[in-house]
């Protein structure tokens, strides 16, 4: 049953810091703990957690408010859950933080802090509703009204973070997989694959590989294809609901293809393999990219902050995990419309080059954003073809000092180079205008662009239209970066599985606000 706590709005006349010494006392109020209690413990709506509890007459929740409240101090203090419940249980900054002022009072059991996120995240497969970035935004909107941020200009990145997952090669994975489909049967019906599977159920899927020579790798694949293939044949239809199957039917799926008769299974080759294909069973979501030469099994985290120059104190405003092998552009390309529908004064986007496609383009164009970035992606153009769009005629110009009016044809517009300077130019052999005409028709260097290219040439050169002081704007969302990695070792959260990891990122990002407004504010 969902009650909430307000007990701490109560004072109390016998509280903890009643009895503190003057040296205390300051410490006391320029500390980060008294702070959080003021402005973020207070903003916690627990009646949007209502939704995770009974609404029949039973047991109260534990205190929504000291839940969400210490796992944001966990992560602002890159505690383990051990260390986190040593400080609610004896530090007494810590317990007033989340609104225990009385020595005599106890903290929640430590499993009510691991049911809550489990609560969150069977909510959130239920109904795809994701209760912690809501309460993020409300903080954050409310700290952006307090302390008039404006958040008319922002700046973005991303960062790769590896699931908390055992490297698996191939075959420890087939091993592994179908080993875990075999513990999952019951005993009767296990019986059936026992000479099957003999020889990967005594030891683990790691003994297994380890033991193996290199001269033996082709004849295991062929071995182990062939014990996917009888169990999905026969096995009973009553585990294909269990989780373990679920895994084992996507492995079979992505790691192996039928011959054309029906009768014999083999490997995939190693070209036909996909990013996204399952990497590990203990998080199927995490997919395969790799950056600098090093793999990464895992997500990519991306965030937008404020960065106006007038502000004394700038906030994280959106952060979201996605799968690894999903682009920059495409992040950004799903994010522009929710982050101008929570901030409806943005109309500036500071991004490196990685962040520009033709649908971005359109989006920026419908929501009066404009993108700055340097580091532009593509094909290096010789000729230096710039796009002019004054609303009423479009030109185009080039390094050879011409400028020529655009055509209109029926899908696209052309520009037509003069021959005569074009056969003068010493960038002719590189140019990338084509040469169109024939016998009947003089041959002209000829340019063919559309929409998409005006809109693509326009973010691109909008860097030039702002003073050179403010190129530089996007730099030091790096150290936004680096303060967000608080807690990744070696490049792995320490969870897995995406919701997870995008809880974690929430709380994370929900700490550095607060370390920046305790700096600016305190």
């Amino acid at each position: 049953m969902f009650k909430e706590n307000k007990s701490h709005m109560q004072g109390n006349l016998f509280g903890v810091e009643h009895f503190w010494t003057k040296k205390q006392q300051k410490y006391f109020e320029g500390s980060t703990e008294l702070t959080f209690y003021n402005k973020v413990f207070h903003l916690i709506d627990e009646k949007s957690f209502a939704c995770l509890y009974s609404t029949e007459k039973s047991r109260p929740n534990v205190p929504i408010n000291q839940l969400v409240g210490s796992l944001i101090l966990k992560h602002l203090n890159d505690w383990t859950y051990s260390e986190l419940f040593q400080n609610l249980n004896f530090n007494a900054l810590t317990r007033y933080a989340i609104g225990i002022t009385s020595p005599e009072e106890d903290v929640f059991a430590e499993a009510s802090i691991f049911n809550f996120q489990n609560r969150l995240i069977e909510h959130y497969e239920r109904t795809g509703e994701d209760l912690m970035t809501n309460m993020f935004l409300l903080i954050t909107k409310d700290h952006i009204k307090k302390y008039k941020v404006s958040t008319n200009i922002q700046r973005g990145d991303s960062f790769l973070v590896d699931s908390k997952v055992m490297d698996y090669s191939k075959l420890r994975l087939l091993v592994e997989v179908v080993k875990r489909l075999f513990r999952n049967m019951d005993p009767a019906d296990s019986e059936q694959y026992c000479e099957l599977l003999e020889s990967y159920a005594n030891q683990s899927s790691t003994q297994y590989v380890y033991a193996l020579r290199k001269q033996e790798l082709t004849s295991e694949y062929q071995k182990i294809a062939m014990a996917y293939y009888t169990i999905k044949n026969t096995i009973d239809s009553k585990y294909k609901e269990s989780e373990a199957y679920k895994t084992f039917q996507r492995v079979y799926t992505e790691y192996f293809k039928i011959k054309e008769d029906g009768t014999q299974i083999e490997l995939k080759p190693g070209k036909e393999s996909k990013s996204s294909d399952i990497k590990s069973p203990d998080d199927p979501e995490a997919t395969f990219t790799s950056k600098y030469h090093k793999g990464h099994v895992g997500y990519t985290v991306h965030i937008s902050e404020t960065v106006n120059p007038d502000n004394k104190l700038e906030l994280i405003t959106d952060v979201v995990v996605h799968p690894n092998n999903v682009s920059d552009d495409r992040i950004l390309e799903s994010r522009i419309e929710k982050i101008k529908h929570n901030m409806p004064e943005w109309d500036e986007y500071f991004a490196d080059g990685a962040y520009g496609n033709e649908q971005v383009d359109i989006l920026n164009e419908k929501h009066g954003i404009t993108l700055y970035h340097k580091g532009i992606k593509g094909r290096k153009s010789y000729g230096d073809f710039r796009i002019h769009d004054d609303g009423d005629t479009v030109s185009m110009s080039c390094a050879g000092n011409q400028k020529v009016m655009a055509q209109r044809t029926d899908k696209r517009y052309k520009a037509v180079f003069d021959n005569s300077i074009c056969a003068t130019c010493p960038l002719e052999a590189k140019c990338n205008a084509k040469k169109i005409g024939g016998k009947l028709k003089e041959m002209k260097r000829t340019y063919y662009f559309g929409r998409e290219n005006i809109l693509a040439h326009k973010r691109m050169t909008n860097i030039e239209r702002i003073p050179k002081s403010r190129w530089n704007t996007r730099a030091n969302v790096e150290a936004t970066i680096k303060e967000m990695k608080r807690g990744i070792n070696n490049g792995k959260v320490r969870v897995r599985r995406w919701i997870r990891v995008s809880l974690h990122m929430i709380f994370t990002a929900m700490s550095v606000n607060l370390r920046r407004i305790h700096l600016k504010t305190a």
